[in-house]
């Protein structure tokens, strides 16, 4: 069945009318229970340490090291935490624990949970 154009209005817009002209007509999305809370100077100041570290990394290391994946980009964007930072948070800024991803590799190592536990495995394509 084709269409001879968009679906027509049964009642025509009002002038007016709409969350822009009425500002208490807001998105669900913009109407918070509560403020979001802030973020502590600890949490900063270890957030900052992080990105230091993991921006000198990939500085060092520019290349993908996993290669995880098929489509490897082989420019690494990102770090992987070989130990996760939940299970061993006095290593989060640890450079050994540290290895340099692309965004391909990184989602293929997160999804399969013991692909890689600090040495390279062969990957199933590898056969």
């Amino acid at each position: 069945m084709k269409r001879s154009g968009p679906p027509k209005r049964k009642t025509p817009l009002k002038r007016g009318s709409g969350p822009k002209a009425d500002p208490t007509k807001a998105r669900a999305w913009q109407q918070r229970s509560k403020p979001l809370n802030k973020v502590s100077e600890k949490t900063k100041a270890r957030n900052q340490e992080l990105k230091k570290a993991t921006d000198k990394y990939l500085k060092d290391n520019p290349e993908c090291e996993l290669k995880a994946s098929p489509n490897c980009a082989g420019t690494a964007g990102e770090v992987h935490h070989i130990k996760a930072r939940s299970v061993r948070p006095d290593l989060v800024c640890e450079p050994s624990n540290f290895a340099a991803t692309c965004r391909l590799c990184h989602d293929e190592v997160e999804n399969n949970a013991g692909w890689f536990d600090g040495k390279r495995k062969k990957r199933a394509w590898e056969d």
